[in-house]
């Protein structure tokens, strides 16, 4: 009666001498944008409409998620920078913007889209939207301001801002864009 009383109270003894680890789940990242420094940080980031948008990921050929280069001898001075971002690692949907200006030889303000002198475009591979210059929405400001031009420190940063529309896409607005690079 012993033996039998013990093989049903054993099950109710291992029970209770094991410890329940609880588990709660962590909260989802929030993403936030880069401060706007102006101190050679190499960052950049923007709201696409509304959402926070931070080059994320990489390529598999390994390339950077942002890259930015000046060249003071091209059309008076071009500034470029280039960014992807990858929800998932392996990923091949994938989002990128880019923003290239010429006559960049100290702080000032630059209209992109609307001449030769600057462009803005974003690329949304999710969705097979990828819009260029002559996406740009009329009638919205599109522009890059370049508020540091430091060449002797090799720092270049300031704020950007466009909107485009294309047929079957949804618009986009690209607004709170900032930048800090070291060259």
């Amino acid at each position: 009666m012993k033996q039998l009383l013990f093989i049903f109270l054993l099950p109710l003894l291992i029970n209770a001498s094991c410890k329940k680890t609880v588990t709660t789940p962590s909260p989802p990242v929030t993403e936030e944008l880069p401060q706007a420094t102006q101190e050679g940080k190499n960052t950049c980031g923007f709201l696409v409409n509304g959402k926070v948008w931070l080059p994320k990921g990489r390529r598999g050929d390994g390339s950077p998620n942002l890259k930015w280069w000046y060249d003071p001898a091209y059309r008076n001075g071009t500034f470029n920078i280039n960014a992807y971002r990858y929800e998932k690692s392996g990923d091949a949907d994938f989002t990128s913007f880019v923003i290239g200006v010429s006559n960049v030889n100290s702080i000032g303000l630059h209209k992109l889209n609307n001449d030769d002198s600057g462009i803005g475009g974003y690329s949304d591979y999710y969705k097979g939207c990828i819009y260029y210059r002559e996406d740009t929405l009329k009638g919205h400001d599109s522009w890059i301001n370049v508020q540091k031009f430091d060449l002797q420190s090799r720092i270049i940063s300031g704020t950007f801002k466009f909107s485009m529309y294309k047929s079957g896409c949804d618009t986009i607005h690209i607004t709170e864009g900032r930048f800090d690079v070291k060259l």
